[in-house]
């Protein structure tokens, strides 16, 4: 018996709004060494907080505060991959 055809599976985001977010990480192939030693544990942290936000155990304001703990912790890095970007 012939496998039958199998359906083109239709994106429900149109094309266009695909491309804007599957975009490139301009950060790629460039080193920060706040990146480094902080990124892992800050992203861990901002993404149990936003966990605890959808599972209902922490309030909207919460994801506030760790922002600006995400910020006071990492916020070097930008710095240093823009100087890294700009060949510096």
């Amino acid at each position: 018996m012939a496998d039958a055809p199998v359906p083109a599976v239709r994106s429900p985001v149109p094309q266009p709004q695909l491309l804007k977010i599957n975009r490139t990480d301009p950060t790629g192939g460039h080193f920060s060494d706040t990146s480094t030693s902080k990124s892992a544990s800050l992203t861990t942290a901002m993404s149990d907080c936003q966990k605890d936000i959808i599972a209902g155990r922490g309030p909207i304001s919460a994801h506030k505060e760790e922002l600006r703990k995400w910020r006071s912790g990492g916020g070097k890095m930008r710095a240093e991959f823009e100087a890294s970007l700009a060949g510096k």
